[in-house]
């Protein structure tokens, strides 16, 4: 699926796009009955959300990050 939305860090909003993998659980363990998973992934930029600092952009501080969601929901009654 093609989800769109918006990532919220250090008060910054921006949008965000990613394409997910949706599926439906008849059961999952822990979680219930009727779950819908979704997974997904997408690139935020440190500095689109006022991180900084000398070690951004570093080999101990990627200046890219890679978010990667995973959200389990579960079908009301």
């Amino acid at each position: 699926w093609a989800v769109e939305g918006t990532w919220t860090m250090k008060g910054v909003t921006k949008p965000v796009r990613f394409h997910a993998n949706v599926r439906y659980m008849p059961e999952m363990g822990r979680v219930g009955k009727d779950v819908v998973r979704l997974e997904g992934r997408f690139d935020i930029q440190l500095a689109d959300f006022g991180v900084g600092g000398e070690y951004v952009g570093t080999p101990a501080v990627a200046s890219t990050w890679e978010v990667e969601l995973v959200l389990l929901g579960t079908m009301g009654e």
